[in-house]
């Protein structure tokens, strides 16, 4: 169920269309799209799920604020 709050500050109606993944046992992850968008948001969720899979493996890695933001410039 998700909260009353929560649709209205995400304009969530009935038929509102989701893509669900399970990147892991206990993590459900819920994307609201547009059937236009619907190609670009799986696209989206299997990189996440890929993620969660490869932190998962412990192949992960952490890094300061600094460092990642850094890292993020290079974007």
């Amino acid at each position: 169920m998700i909260p009353t709050k929560l649709r209205g500050e995400m304009h969530i109606n009935a038929g509102s269309v989701f893509v669900i993944s399970h990147p892991k046992e206990d993590l459900l992850l819920l994307k609201k799209i547009k059937s236009s968008m619907l190609q670009d948001d799986i696209s989206t969720l299997e990189e996440v799920e890929k993620a969660w899979k490869e932190i998962e493996r412990g192949k992960g890695v952490s890094a300061s604020k600094k460092e990642f933001l850094a890292e993020l410039e290079k974007w």
